[in-house]
Protein backbone atom coordinates (compact mmCIF):
# COMPACT_ATOMS: atom_id res chain seq x y z
CA UNK A 1 0.00 0.00 0.00
CA UNK A 2 2.67 2.39 0.67
CA UNK A 3 4.20 3.00 -2.74
CA UNK A 4 0.68 3.78 -3.98
CA UNK A 5 -0.42 6.13 -1.40
CA UNK A 6 3.23 8.10 -2.10
CA UNK A 7 2.16 7.81 -5.47
CA UNK A 8 -1.34 9.63 -4.90
CA UNK A 9 0.66 12.08 -2.95
CA UNK A 10 3.58 12.81 -5.45
CA UNK A 11 1.60 12.35 -8.59
CA UNK A 12 -1.75 13.02 -8.30
CA UNK A 13 -1.88 15.88 -4.88
CA UNK A 14 1.62 17.46 -4.86
CA UNK A 15 1.25 18.87 -8.57
CA UNK A 16 -2.61 20.52 -7.68
CA UNK A 17 -3.51 23.76 -7.28
CA UNK A 18 -4.75 24.11 -3.83
CA UNK A 19 -5.98 21.23 -1.57
CA UNK A 20 -6.09 17.81 -2.05
CA UNK A 21 -7.05 14.78 -0.25
CA UNK A 22 -6.18 11.05 -0.47
CA UNK A 23 -8.55 8.49 0.68
CA UNK A 24 -7.98 4.74 1.76
CA UNK A 25 -10.94 2.31 2.32
CA UNK A 26 -10.96 -1.46 2.92
CA UNK A 27 -13.91 -3.72 2.38
CA UNK A 28 -14.74 -7.38 2.36
CA UNK A 29 -16.53 -8.39 -0.79
CA UNK A 30 -17.57 -11.37 -2.38
CA UNK A 31 -14.30 -13.03 -1.50
CA UNK A 32 -11.72 -10.39 -1.64
CA UNK A 33 -10.84 -7.76 0.24
CA UNK A 34 -10.98 -4.87 -1.64
CA UNK A 35 -8.22 -2.23 -1.10
CA UNK A 36 -8.92 1.13 -2.33
CA UNK A 37 -6.55 4.36 -2.94
CA UNK A 38 -8.54 7.41 -4.23
CA UNK A 39 -6.86 10.88 -4.98
CA UNK A 40 -8.57 14.36 -6.02
CA UNK A 41 -5.54 15.28 -7.83
CA UNK A 42 -4.34 16.29 -11.47
CA UNK A 43 -5.13 12.22 -12.81
CA UNK A 44 -3.90 10.99 -15.93
CA UNK A 45 -4.37 10.95 -19.64
CA UNK A 46 -5.59 8.07 -21.25
CA UNK A 47 -1.87 7.50 -23.07
CA UNK A 48 -0.62 7.58 -19.58
CA UNK A 49 -2.56 5.25 -17.81
CA UNK A 50 -2.30 2.72 -20.70
CA UNK A 51 1.81 2.97 -19.81
CA UNK A 52 1.53 2.88 -15.58
CA UNK A 53 1.51 -0.67 -15.88
CA UNK A 54 2.76 -1.54 -19.14
CA UNK A 55 6.41 -3.65 -18.49
CA UNK A 56 8.06 -2.52 -21.57
CA UNK A 57 7.54 0.87 -21.12
CA UNK A 58 10.73 2.82 -19.87
CA UNK A 59 9.25 6.21 -19.49
CA UNK A 60 8.05 5.17 -15.93
CA UNK A 61 9.31 4.31 -12.56
CA UNK A 62 9.37 0.66 -11.10
CA UNK A 63 7.59 1.17 -7.80
CA UNK A 64 4.18 0.92 -9.10
CA UNK A 65 5.03 -1.96 -11.77
CA UNK A 66 6.42 -3.83 -8.85
CA UNK A 67 3.74 -3.39 -6.81
CA UNK A 68 1.51 -4.83 -9.98
CA UNK A 69 3.53 -7.63 -10.38
CA UNK A 70 4.45 -8.81 -6.74
CA UNK A 71 0.47 -8.63 -6.15
CA UNK A 72 -0.35 -11.22 -9.68
CA UNK A 73 2.44 -13.58 -8.54
CA UNK A 74 1.23 -14.05 -5.26
CA UNK A 75 -2.80 -13.95 -5.31
CA UNK A 76 -3.19 -13.75 -9.20
CA UNK A 77 -5.01 -10.29 -9.26
CA UNK A 78 -3.00 -7.02 -10.28
CA UNK A 79 -3.88 -3.24 -10.08
CA UNK A 80 -6.97 -1.95 -11.35
CA UNK A 81 -6.24 2.07 -11.47
CA UNK A 82 -9.00 4.44 -13.04
CA UNK A 83 -8.48 7.92 -13.95
CA UNK A 84 -9.47 11.07 -15.34
CA UNK A 85 -7.36 14.38 -16.07
CA UNK A 86 -7.91 16.84 -13.89
CA UNK A 87 -10.57 14.71 -11.60
CA UNK A 88 -8.10 12.30 -9.90
CA UNK A 89 -6.96 8.55 -9.76
CA UNK A 90 -8.28 5.17 -7.54
CA UNK A 91 -6.02 2.66 -7.38
CA UNK A 92 -8.20 -0.66 -6.56
CA UNK A 93 -6.47 -4.04 -5.31
CA UNK A 94 -8.13 -7.31 -4.78
CA UNK A 95 -6.81 -10.08 -2.57
CA UNK A 96 -8.66 -13.10 -2.32
CA UNK A 97 -9.66 -14.64 0.96
CA UNK A 98 -9.50 -17.54 2.82
CA UNK A 99 -13.30 -17.89 3.93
Amino acid sequence: MQPIVENAVKHGIYPKKGRGTVRISIRKEQGYLIMEVKDDGVGMSKEKLCSVLDEESKNNGIGIRNVNERFKKFYGCGLKIESEENKGTTVIIQIPTLN
